[in-house]
């Protein structure tokens, strides 16, 4: 007597996409790990840096949280590009409020790692740190391709106190993200995007 077998429905597409995309960095780990332990210190440290490297790609926190905040002194540091900054490049980079950290691709579909963060938000000096990175991979190493001070006239008055949220990536647009801040009553919002020269265009909602 035949016997029939019912199969469990294959996932859709972007379903198993998401799926791969999240045992990537576990896959890494299992078939690079063991090798560190014959090839020694140096490999353990690439899997290391990898692994922060996926992290900050994939960072993101709330839309309403606060990241810099003069009024309240509240400063929020990335932990994954703290973690992989130290690893890229020792001892380190100075810590600063994160305002944006994440994957942005250009237009031929060329992915980096996108890092904003606050600096010196005082009036008439450079207020936006930008730091653009090529990630790397199992044989490469990444490259910083930019890293630049960019004014963006947030304050109307010496006094003025800046309050910053987290910004978020665009899902319509892989190369566009936003900030939100608010400076006094007012509430103002910066777009960014990833330009093909792996520079970042920050402009001013008006």
């Amino acid at each position: 007597m035949d016997r029939h077998i019912d199969y469990a429905p294959a996932l859709p597409r972007y379903r198993r996409k998401a799926v791969r995309r999240a045992l990537a960095p576990v896959l890494l780990v299992a078939v690079v790990l063991p090798l560190g332990w014959k090839a020694g210190p140096p490999t353990l440290q690439r899997v290391r840096l990898l692994y922060w490297q996926r992290q900050a790609m994939n960072y993101r926190l709330p839309p309403d949280r606060v990241v810099y905040d003069e009024a309240t002194g509240v400063i929020s540091f990335a932990k994954p590009w703290d973690h992989f900054y130290q690893l890229f490049s020792p001892p380190g980079r100075i810590p600063a409020g994160t305002l944006f950290l994440h994957e942005r691709r250009n237009s031929r579909g060329q992915a980096c790692l996108v890092t904003v963060e606050e600096f010196m938000l005082v009036w008439r000096t450079p207020e936006i740190r930008v730091c653009v990175i090529r990630p790397g991979g199992a044989f490469t190493r990444p490259i910083q391709v930019t890293d630049e001070l960019q004014f963006l006239g947030l304050r109307s008055m010496p006094s003025d106190r800046v309050r910053c949220y987290a910004g978020q990536p665009d899902p319509a647009d892989p190369s566009h993200f936003t900030v939100k801040c608010q400076v006094k009553d007012r509430s103002i919002a910066v777009d960014g995007w990833l330009q093909d020269d792996d520079t970042v265009k920050l402009e001013r909602r008006r």
